[in-house]
């Protein structure tokens, strides 16, 4: 791909969907374990009288168990290894991934701060034209946002609405593409690689976008659908307020949220794999 302007956007898809069909029986079992402590930590968020500060320690257990599983997919989708307990290893690998998507994560979060505070503005100069005198409403939340919501009821309002969401997910989605490659990159060469690869993307980022979107659709589908199957089926719905969740009814669901998750970690592995060695400018240095 470094040496055309062309990206295989269907290829890069099929490629990154073809790696879960081929890995997710041999990694299932760690993810298992992921699901199991993803159990845990929704019993304890989700029900009452709990002490936030040991629910917190396992959701960074959480946290860390969701870097060893992603570490553990990128080595098998790079470099075809599969070593350690159930394929897992907490060591080097593990510690600059962390690092890195922290990293990411951190530059992801302004951006999406960014992007939220432009779209907003939008959204409430737009509003202020349906009324005739905003600042008699601007402290009441209730109005402002009744007023927010009848304002995108019309027709026009739906067509500014779509045009504000693009421009709300484009800047992270473009962040996304221009730094596909850097959790393949830093368990490829060994060392954090994040700005590094921003320079190996230029040029691609529409390109990326699509493939990125085209990927992840699918699988963000299935993950919506079964949670809400899961609420269904066992009586509640994490966005209504007022509820009482059984320790079980959240345990069990956590489990499944882990299990469905298991596919985005893996499509995102391959995908991010795929483009890593399609990129690639310079040979690793993977002597560590």
């Amino acid at each position: 791909m470094s040496q055309t302007n062309k990206l295989p956007v269907l290829q890069a898809v099929s490629a990154s969907w073809q790696f879960v069909l081929n890995s997710w029986m041999l990694l299932l079992p760690a993810f298992l374990v992921k699901a199991l402590i993803s159990g845990a930590f929704y019993s304890m968020y989700l029900t009452e009288g709990e002490s936030g500060g040991f629910s917190m320690l396992v959701g960074l257990l959480l946290f860390g168990a969701e870097v060893v599983c992603i570490s553990m997919a990128l080595r098998y989708s790079i470099r075809g290894e599969y070593n350690g307990l159930l394929g897992t290893q907490i060591g080097k690998d593990e510690g600059r991934l962390l690092l890195a998507t922290m990293m990411f994560s951190f530059l992801m979060f302004f951006v999406l701060i960014a992007s939220l505070y432009l779209v907003s503005m939008f959204v409430v100069a737009y509003a202020a034209t349906t009324v005739e005198d905003m600042a008699a409403i601007a402290e009441d939340d209730a109005a402002m946002t009744k007023v927010v919501i009848e304002a995108f009821s019309s027709p026009s309002g739906v067509m500014i609405g779509l045009i504000l969401a693009v421009i709300f997910l484009a800047p992270i989605l473009y962040l996304a593409a221009r730094l596909i490659t850097y959790s393949a990159a830093t368990i490829a060469r060994r060392r954090i690689m994040v700005f590094e690869t921003w320079k190996w993307t230029k040029g691609y980022a529409v390109q990326i976008i699509f493939a990125l979107i085209l990927t992840y659709i699918p699988v963000y589908l299935i993950n919506v659908l079964g949670s809400q199957a899961l609420m269904a089926m066992l009586g509640f719905n994490l966005f209504s307020e007022g509820q009482t969740i059984s320790r079980l009814s959240a345990f069990i669901f956590g489990i499944g949220s882990g299990v469905l998750s298991i596919p985005v970690i893996l499509v995102g592995a391959g995908l991010s794999a795929f483009m890593y060695k399609g990129f690639d400018p310079d040979p690793p240095n993977i002597s560590a």
